[in-house]
């Protein structure tokens, strides 16, 4: 192996050692009782997911996976999440929130932006 030759490979395998960990992957639950799920992931490309666990292990560019619950839910949607989690103020008009507001407080939430929209072929608890 020639001088150059190392060099490069010294090269890659210290950029592969400086890389960050792996990315995890996370389920964000949307009960279609009291949010429409679906609407949503159909007409945005970006959203807001309250984050209700491991706010501290949640971080930006892990896979994010939308499930849909209920007996004919499943994953409807995917994507990679843009920011680790921070406190948002809740939206006063949610156009898909079903009912009233159950909290005013701020909470913490991620952005999503969605990559595969799997609405109209969605992916079963059973496959």
């Amino acid at each position: 192996m020639d001088h150059k030759t190392n060099s490069n490979a010294i090269k890659k395998y210290g950029r592969f050692l400086s890389e960050p960990e792996e990315h995890s992957c996370w389920i964000f639950q949307g009960n279609p009782k009291y949010y429409d799920v679906v609407g949503v992931v159909e007409s945005l490309d970006v959203l807001t997911w309250r984050v209700n666990q491991y706010p501290k292990q949640i971080k930006a560019g892990d896979r994010a996976y939308i499930w849909l619950s209920g007996p004919d839910g499943g994953i409807i949607g995917s994507g990679v999440i843009l920011r680790d989690p921070e406190m948002r103020e809740p939206l006063a008009e949610d156009p898909y929130r079903r009912g009233e507001i159950f909290n005013n407080r701020p909470y913490l939430a991620v952005d999503i932006r969605i990559d595969r929209k799997l609405t109209k072929a969605i992916v079963p608890r059973n496959i």
